[in-house]
């Protein structure tokens, strides 16, 4: 009985690996796009609504105006709605950062006209609208940082060169209170808010990925292969690409001989090797050990050059423990082409490879297109330079 080579970690510690490597500390980058998308979840209409319709309608009904600022108060009103607007349509973190502290501003600004066109009565109302809009605020921002400023600009602005005689009036330890107070509650619920935002966002990007990547080799799975597979012939323009199907040889015999988790090993090497040679997202797992790959390059010779190295480079390859190679079918996509036609004319190709002595990448001519291969008569009757047109890897 042959003596199975070393099995090293098993199955689970194979598994725990692939997620480690899996598993990347965001680049700026992408931090910032996650937290930008968090950010718009935090926009909604609801809450800048209340904001602006706030403002205009204490502008509209109030009965305390000396005279109606009209003058002042009308494009800061304009100016809050456009900073609105523009937080909808924004993605850039940077901006979306700096249009939320606009919005604090502008809101507090608008409210500071008014207030200070209702003469002697205007600064008592200075520390209610503060505390509305310090809560009302506690929702726009997912960081507590960005939030305290924000808190401090709308104190400044209401607050800022207010008559002495309402600072002599009130009582400052009950009106520090009440603001301190505001702000202490806004940072609870932007945190209580924020960690829940955050911790639903991030599920779902696991789950997303999950869904997408198959979980042994870190590939994508069927059906993100296949949905990046037919987006790619639906692009009317673009590089001339490529096909290959390809299907480890004599898996089943790894299985048999060696054990399940060392035919596993065998799949997480062929894994790491194609995305090495190919992008990660132009290699995936079609079902067992049958894989896809879209390759690009300007001509047939170098799409066929690029699959030889590759099968060179795994034949080298000694991570899985047993030696092992690969055949494949090998076919020019194009715009329009049908995602199913393309497979079976692959599958033809690969099949062909596999009764020709395997290791080998055939070309997948149109006589597969004809269904002629897997007839009696496909690799015997028809002459060898139509056959197909590629060596095999030796």
């Amino acid at each position: 009985m042959t003596k199975p080579p070393a099995m090293g970690p098993q199955r689970g510690d194979n598994s725990a690996r692939t997620m480690q490597r899996n598993t990347v500390i965001l680049p700026h980058y992408q931090y910032a796009k996650q937290e930008a998308e968090i950010r718009k979840r935090l926009h909604s209409q609801i809450v800048f609504g209340v904001g602006c319709a706030g403002l205009v309608i204490s502008f509209l009904i109030n009965p305390g105006f000396d005279v109606r600022p009209t003058m002042a108060f009308v494009p800061t009103a304009m100016l809050l709605c456009a900073v609105c607007v523009a937080i909808v349509w924004v993605t850039n973190f940077r901006a979306l950062r700096a249009l939320s502290m606009s919005y604090t501003a502008l809101l507090s600004l608008g409210f500071r006209i008014q207030l200070d066109a209702m003469g002697e009565l205007g600064p008592y109302w200075a520390a209610v609208v503060s505390v509305e809009i310090i809560l009302g605020t506690a929702l726009v921002f997912n960081s507590r940082a960005e939030y305290l400023i924000s808190c401090l600009i709308s104190v400044v602005t209401l607050f800022a060169g207010q008559p002495s005689s309402y600072f002599a009036t009130v009582s400052a330890p009950l009106l520090s209170l009440s603001i301190v107070s505001s702000v202490l509650i806004g940072c609870l619920l932007n945190h209580a808010v924020m960690n829940c935002i955050r911790e639903i966002y991030i599920t779902k990007q696991k789950f997303k990925k999950l869904s997408s990547v198959d979980a042994l080799t870190g590939l994508s799975n069927r059906r993100a292969f296949m949905e990046h597979f037919q987006s790619t012939l639906a692009e009317p323009k673009g590089p001339l690409r490529y096909f290959a199907m390809i299907d480890i040889d004599n898996f089943k015999g790894i299985n048999d001989k060696y054990g399940h988790e060392m035919g596993d090993r065998v799949l997480v090497a062929f894994a790491r090797q194609s995305t090495q040679m190919f992008s990660a997202t132009e290699v995936g797992r079609l079902g067992g050990e049958e894989f896809g790959v879209l390759l690009g390059g300007p001509t047939d010779a170098d799409a066929m050059a690029a699959m030889e190295s590759f099968l060179a480079q795994v034949r080298e390859d000694m991570s899985g423990a047993v030696p092992f190679t690969f055949s494949a079918g090998l076919l020019p996509i194009d715009f329009g082409d049908d995602a199913t036609l393309v497979l079976r004319k692959a599958d033809a190709a690969l099949y062909l490879a596999k009764r020709l002595g395997k290791a080998r990448i055939i070309w997948a001519e149109a006589e597969m297109q004809d269904g002629l291969i897997g007839s009696p008569h496909s690799a015997s009757t028809l002459p060898r330079d139509r056959t197909f047109r590629s060596r095999p890897v030796l």
